[in-house]
């Protein structure tokens, strides 16, 4: 994807059981003009084989593959990769609200904030799930910082 407006960085380690979820989620975001990242972090399940489906299925989604190095080295290695003008963090076991991206894009520009972020719900099933309109929180540069 040449001028994405969002690039969603994805974190993937052995999550054969959540991963399919999660992705249909993003992929099936109301804002189409997004890219997503996910950085394989050296899973030994069915995780790579799953995200290699689904790149070969969704022409936006960037599978890169490193050793095993932890979830922070692996979203650096996600940023690396990002073309977009804005950046999302998804874990691998987070579902989402069809317009979650949209309502982040929306609500920071509108505001002319420098960061968005939304609040998570954690359901029983132990899946991360935004249940709600997500609960914005803009913010500025000195108020992010602190």
């Amino acid at each position: 994807m040449e001028n994405p407006v969002v690039s969603v960085i994805v974190p993937v380690y052995n999550v054969e059981q959540y991963l399919p979820q999660c992705l249909d989620s993003i992929v099936n975001q109301t804002l189409k003009n997004i890219e997503i990242i996910c950085v394989n972090d050296g899973s030994t399940d069915n995780t790579l084989e799953i995200l290699e489906n689904y790149s070969r299925e969704n022409k936006n989604i960037t599978v890169v593959n490193q050793p095993n190095s932890g979830v922070s080295k692996a979203r650096n290695n996600g940023l690396l990769h990002a073309k977009g003008k804005y950046v999302v963090f998804c874990d691998s076991d987070d579902l989402v609200k069809e317009n979650f991206i949209e309502a982040l894009v929306v609500s920071k520009e509108s505001e002319c904030s420098d960061t968005a972020y939304c609040l998570l719900k954690r359901k029983k099933t132990e899946v991360f799930s935004y249940t709600k309109e997500p609960e914005m929180q803009l913010q500025n540069q000195e108020q992010a910082m602190n």
